[in-house]
This record gives structure tokens, sequence and C-alpha cells, in this order.
């Protein structure tokens, strides 16, 4: 008896090891693949420009970005605009980067001004205001004006990372992988309609052509066919991992180990702008 128990103790062992193998191998595949479907979509959204910009958080999906540009030999700048206590400022400022940076500080007076900018050209562009919109457009448009003064024409940032590769807390907490995959689908379909069209109108007012790789058709076929459970692997404390298929892929290319594990904060609350926007801007009739 004892003989047929060690057996079959040994044949789980063997199971699990061979279990943990095969999936090593699927995530190095979609990791492979994730690097090349990612440069074809920076190829393809950059064209033959030499010079261009990252709006850059420090965060994985903009630093992936920025990497991957400057590995295809495009010439980038990347650009970190945020408040004097912004996390992105604080922590864009210890890290070492091999492309250029650019980091702002904005005042509040230039957010107030900037927003009250914003909150015209989403009226006119017929883009529902409230707090967080306004605040999102507002950090980008102070990013965009920075670029603009550089006399950098094309643009691009990590918009469609989180919504692909459940970076969201609300996406993290779905156990079910159907409904998982169905709220990453409308999540993604959102991301296109109302960000891009937000997204779009701040930098056609500018003058400068933003582009989001993340959302590229192609690359977005690719991501969808990804089951949603690899890309959300669990830690040690059986915890999900946030974009953890991203971030492998970070460390695979070797960005600093602080971008890698850096935990993902939204835009508007990293850069301190929606904090300003509240304060300073009275936006009246709209809700937060």
């Amino acid at each position: 008896f004892k003989d047929l128990l060690f057996r079959f103790a040994f044949s789980v062992v063997v199971l699990s090891f061979e279990i943990c193998v095969l999936r090593f191998y699927y995530i190095m595949n979609y990791q492979k693949e994730l690097k090349k479907q990612l440069e074809k979509a920076l190829k393809k959204a950059l064209g033959q420009e030499k010079k261009v910009a990252a709006i850059f958080s420090g965060g994985i999906d903009s630093a992936l970005l920025a990497y991957s540009a400057h590995n295809l030999g495009y010439q980038v700048s990347a650009f970190t605009v945020g408040t004097a206590q912004s996390q992105d400022i604080k922590f864009s400022q210890k890290i070492a980067t091999p492309f250029t940076r650019k980091i702002k500080i904005a005042r509040p007076e230039e957010i107030k001004k900037a927003a009250q900018k914003v909150i015209a050209i989403l009226s006119q562009n017929q883009i529902k205001l409230d707090l967080m919109q306004v605040s999102l457009a507002t950090g980008l448009f102070l990013t965009l004006k920075e670029i603009k003064k550089e006399e950098i024409g094309v643009a691009f940032s990590g918009q469609g990372a989180d919504e692909l590769f459940a970076g969201y807390f609300k996406l993290r907490k779905i156990t079910n992988q159907a409904i998982l995959d169905q709220a990453i689908r409308k999540e993604t379909q959102r991301a296109l309609l109302v960000d891009q069209k937000r997204d779009q109108a701040i930098a056609s007012s500018l003058g400068i052509s933003l582009k989001t790789p993340y959302l590229d058709a192609d690359f977005i076929d690719f991501s969808l066919k990804i089951p949603p459970k690899e890309k959300l692997i669990k830690n040690f404390e059986g915890k999900p991992l946030e974009k953890s298929l991203l971030r492998n892929l970070g460390k695979q290319m070797g960005l600093p180990k602080e971008i890698v594990s850096r935990p993902k904060k939204s835009f508007q609350y990293s850069t301190g702008i929606q904090k300003e926007v509240k304060k300073e801007v009275v936006l009246s009739g709209l809700s937060a």
C-alpha cells in the first residue's frame, strides 16, 4: 500500500511539473509574439518619422513603448508632466533611460488655464464632461504642449494596455474567465470610442499627431486571442499580478526593475493633475 501511495504521489508531482513546464512554454511564446506584435504596431504608427515623443509616466505601458521605439532606431524624447508632488515626477527623476527625458512640473495656475481650455475643446467635440475626463485631458494637454515646444510633431501614448491586459483593479477582481474575457473586450471598445475621441481632440487642437500602438487593430486582435488567465498570473501569495505579460516582457528587454515592478496608478492621480483640477477649477454642472 505504501508503495502504491508513493507511486501515486510521485505521479502527481511529475504531472504538476509537466503542467508548469507547459505553462512556462506557452507564456514564453506569448511574450515572444507580444514583442513582435508591439514592434509591428509601433512601426506602423510611427512610420518614417525620426524624432518622436513618448508620453512617459514611468509605468510599464509607456516604458515598453519608449524602450521599443528606441531599440527600433527612433530618436525618442520622453515627456513627463505633473505637479511638484506628482508620483510620476518623483519616480521619473530617479530612473535612468537610454533616451532623452523631459520633465515638467506644472504650476497650479498653469493647470487651471489648461483645464479651462480643455473644457472648451471637449465641449466643442461633444465629449462627456466630468472630473475624470477633464483631468485626463488636462494632463495630456499639458504634456503635448511641452512636446510642441520641442517642435516634435508625432507623439505616442500607452493608452489601451490597461484594457487589453487587465490592468484595472475591477478587471483583476473577476475570477470567471469567460466574464473576464467579455469585460476586457468591453473596456477595449470603450477605449476606442471614448478615450481615443477625447485624446485625439486634445492632440488635434495642438496640431500634434497622437499615436496609440496598443490600440492598433492588429495588436488588439492578437491581444484578445491571449487567454485571460495568462494576463493575470498569480504570485506566491495567490494574488493576481496585473499586466504580468507586459512586466515579464519588460524584464526580458532589460528595463529597470523599478519600472517593471512599479504598481499601476491612474494617470489623473499619478500626475497629481486631478487634485489641482478639482481644487482650482469650478466645474459648474460637471459630475465628479
